[in-house]
């Protein structure tokens, strides 16, 4: 009950400006970090071998 008398609080003081951007903001925060080192990792010559391989054995 506490947490939803908190969130209450902070919507009525949290900055009108700010509602729709901060949600996309909090995500992307994280999430575009997150994709980016994937992609690095992905074009390491072992790692695209290694998918390389299971895909070939998910096909046959």
């Amino acid at each position: 009950m506490r947490g939803r008398k908190t969130g209450r609080i902070f919507s009525r003081n949290f900055p009108q400006s700010l509602k729709s951007i901060y949600p996309i903001a909090y995500n992307y925060s994280y999430i575009l970090p997150e994709m980016i080192i994937t992609i690095v990792v992905i074009l390491i010559p072992a790692v695209a071998k290694g998918l390389n391989r299971v895909r070939q054995t998910a096909v046959e």
